[in-house]
C-alpha cells in the first residue's frame, strides 16, 4: 500500500504516520475552486492567451460559489486558508485539507486533442508561485473513513459545500 507523500498532512489520526491513499498519485482527492479558474482564466486572457478548461487539472471535485453570489463577490484563492470542508450537510463526509497541488507541465496539455500550450502554466508561475513550487488546487482527503452504515460516503453534483478556515 502507498501512502500520501509525507509533504501532505495532517497525518493518519489513529497513528503518527501518512494516510494510506489507493489508485492516486498523491493523495485521494484533488479539488479546486471555480473562482480561482476564473481568476487565472481572467489573467490568461488579459496576456493574449487561451483560457484553460477545468479538466486540465484533473480534480475529482470543482467547487463553485453560490449562483446566488453578487456579480463580483467572488472568493479566487479562498481555497489556501481552508481546512476542511463539509459536503452535503452534517451527514455528508467531511474532507481534510492537506496542501496545495504542485503543479507541471502536463496542465498544457489539451485533454481533447494532446496538443500541447504554454497555459496554464505560464500564468500560474508567474502568479502562484510559493517556495519555487507553483500551486494550483488542493489535495483533500476523507477526515473520517468511519461512516455510520458502514458504507463509502457519497457526494453529488449541487451538494451544499461548508468550509472551514485554517487557525492560522
Amino acid at each position: 500500500m502507498r501512502h500520501s507523500k509525507s509533504h501532505l498532512r495532517p497525518l493518519s489520526q489513529e497513528t503518527d504516520t501518512p494516510r494510506p491513499i489507493l489508485l492516486s498519485n498523491e493523495s485521494p482527492i484533488l479539488t479546486i475552486n471555480r473562482s480561482s479558474l476564473n481568476r487565472l482564466n481572467e489573467q490568461i486572457k488579459s496576456g493574449g492567451g487561451k483560457a484553460a478548461h477545468p479538466a486540465v487539472f484533473r480534480a475529482n471535485i470543482v467547487l463553485a460559489e453560490s449562483s446566488q453570489l453578487p456579480s463580483g463577490q467572488e472568493q479566487p484563492w479562498a481555497e489556501d486558508s481552508w481546512e476542511s470542508m463539509q459536503i452535503g450537510g452534517l451527514e455528508g463526509p467531511k474532507l481534510d485539507f492537506l496542501s496545495g497541488c504542485r503543479r507541471c507541465q502536463m496542465v498544457c496539455v489539451d485533454q481533447t486533442n494532446a496538443e500541447k500550450n504554454e497555459e496554464p502554466f505560464v500564468t500560474l508561475a508567474k502568479t502562484r508561485r510559493f517556495g519555487g513550487r507553483v500551486l494550483f488546487g488542493v489535495h483533500t482527503a476523507l477526515a473520517d473513513r468511519n461512516s455510520s452504515n458502514g458504507s463509502w460516503p457519497t457526494i453529488c453534483v449541487g451538494d451544499e459545500v461548508k468550509t472551514e478556515r485554517s487557525k492560522h
